[in-house]
């Protein structure tokens, strides 16, 4: 079965929070991998990341950029 890989934007869309938030962790290598001048986030990457992240740290973000808009 071939891994599925989500963009930034996707993952940004599923989580509620902004690409530039998901680029970040990206390049803090909190989540997926560079694929050219992309990232690429699998299925299993966003998984270990959820389960090891605290959900408010997202719920926090996403009301930081809803007040920024």
């Amino acid at each position: 079965m071939a891994t599925r890989y989500f963009s930034t934007t996707e993952v940004g869309e599923m989580l509620g929070v902004s690409r530039e938030y998901i680029n970040r962790l990206c390049r803090q290598k909190r989540l997926g991998r560079r694929v050219g001048r992309n990232w690429a986030i699998s299925r299993h990457s966003l998984k270990k990341y959820l389960d090891g992240t605290n959900a408010g740290e997202l719920r926090r973000q996403a009301r930081r950029e809803n007040e920024s808009d």
